[in-house]
């Protein structure tokens, strides 16, 4: 779309009210410290803040997802307002030897402790969260809650 300068639309925030993010299913403390083993390699994880790219990133495409799904808002202007309770981003640092750093993201917080590994994985149960009242984990498609019920 094209717009004239000054006539810039307005991003519409989605709020998703309930979430079954449990914050103990986040990486635990000592896996958040950079430790470097005697080899030079490393590995540890480390949360996002909402100001991080990746984490705008899941705001924005499950907010996409959830406007496509259920709701009649122009699916382009939309992101969730935030993270759902519970739920948070990190990213997964690891250099091998010999090797360049990368960084692997992950959506920690789904209640049998499974993660995401991507906004495309998370937006499934996001949607599962904003539009099934029982709260019936077989409703829900996502990889965490398949997973759970095998």
């Amino acid at each position: 779309m094209n717009y004239a300068w000054g006539q810039f639309p307005t991003l519409q925030k989605i709020r998703v009210h309930y979430s079954d993010g449990r914050p103990t299913m986040r990486p635990p403390p000592e896996d958040c410290v950079q430790k470097f083993n005697p080899d030079g390699s490393y590995e540890y994880f480390q949360e996002a803040k909402p100001g991080d790219p990746y984490y705008q990133r899941v705001l924005r495409e499950c907010g996409e997802y959830l406007a496509q799904q259920v709701q009649s808002l122009q699916p382009s202007l939309c992101v969730l307002d935030d993270i759902p309770e519970g739920y948070s981003v990190y990213g997964h640092r690891v250099k091998g030897v010999g090797k360049d750093e990368r960084t692997d993201r992950y959506i920690f917080g789904h209640p049998t402790g499974g993660r995401y590994r991507s906004p495309n994985e998370f937006k499934v149960h996001v949607l599962w969260l904003a539009s099934n009242e029982e709260h019936d984990y077989d409703d829900c498609p996502c990889k965490c809650c398949k997973a759970a019920m095998k």
